[in-house]
C-alpha cells in the first residue's frame, strides 16, 4: 500500500522534472537566455500569488504588502537560483544541471543541522554522502 506522502513525493518529481524541461526548452528557443529568465520569475510568481488568494480568500492580499520587507531576501535568493539554473540550462546538458543543482540537499542537511537544531540522523548522513559521491562521480566522468 502507497501512502499519501510518497504519491506526492512521486508527483512533484515528475513535476520538477517537467518543469525543468520546459525550461531548457524555453531558454534554448530563446535568442537571449536572459530575456526568458524574467518570464519564468514573473509568471510563477503570479501564480503562486493567485493560488495563496484562491485557497485563503481575498484578505491574504493585504498581507502580501505587509511582509514584503521579511520576504525581499529570501525571494532575491530563491529567484537568483532560478535566474542561475535556468541559465546553466541554456550552456549545458539538462541531467547534469539538474544534478548539480539537488546538491543543495547537502547544504540543506547541514543548515537545518547547524542553525535550526533539527535531529541529526544517521539516514539523512548516508543520503547525503550519496548525493555527494554522486556529485563527484559526475564531476569526473
Amino acid at each position: 500500500q502507497l501512502n499519501t506522502a510518497f504519491i506526492f513525493i512521486a508527483f512533484a518529481g515528475v513535476a520538477l522534472a517537467s518543469y525543468n524541461l520546459f525550461d531548457a526548452i524555453g531558454v534554448r528557443q530563446a535568442n537571449l537566455p536572459f530575456s526568458y529568465i524574467p518570464y519564468t520569475v514573473v509568471i510563477s510568481s503570479a501564480v503562486a500569488m493567485l493560488i495563496t488568494v484562491i485557497r485563503n480568500g481575498v484578505d491574504t492580499v493585504p498581507e502580501f504588502f505587509r511582509s514584503w520587507k521579511k520576504d525581499f531576501w529570501p525571494g532575491v535568493l530563491g529567484n537568483s537560483n532560478v535566474m542561475i539554473e535556468v541559465y546553466v540550462l541554456y550552456v549545458a546538458a539538462m541531467a547534469e544541471v539538474m544534478v548539480y543543482s539537488k546538491s543543495s540537499i547537502v547544504f540543506i542537511f547541514l543548515f537545518g543541522v547547524i542553525f535550526l537544531g533539527e535531529e541529526f540522523k544517521l539516514r539523512r548522513l548516508i543520503g547525503t554522502i550519496g548525493i555527494l559521491i554522486g556529485i563527484i562521480l559526475l564531476a569526473i566522468y
